[in-house]
């Protein structure tokens, strides 16, 4: 079953496959394929939180309600802005982590097969 053996170019595909199979008559199995540059173990519990209410309440014949989360992404960039600073100042951490890992780079390929 190409949709869960299948890879993923993620340079062209999102990075995650979801397919419902029927395997009877009244039964379904729905299965998430995540490639690991989007989602590791840690994502899984709040992603199958979020399917477990949505399912539970469509059977019950209501719209899901979910709670806001208390960090969006946005806090999220401006606390790593915070932290790193910008890559245009030469003295910001993320300056100089580019610096260090362009050094400990220098030379090697670009790809390795």
């Amino acid at each position: 079953i190409t949709e869960i053996t299948g890879g993923f170019d993620v340079t062209s595909q999102v990075p995650l496959r979801v397919k419902l199979f029927q395997v009877a008559a009244s039964e379904y199995v729905l299965v998430f394929v995540v490639h690991h540059i989007s989602g590791d173990g840690f994502s899984m519990g709040p992603l199958v939180r979020d399917v477990v209410t949505a399912y539970a309440s469509r059977a019950a014949g209501s719209a899901p309600e979910f709670t806001p989360l208390d960090v969006q992404y946005a806090d999220f960039s401006i606390w790593q802005r915070t932290v790193l600073g910008s890559e245009h100042d030469a003295e910001s951490v993320i300056s100089r982590q580019i610096d260090y890992w362009t050094q400990q780079l220098d030379g090697l390929p670009e790809r390795l097969d």
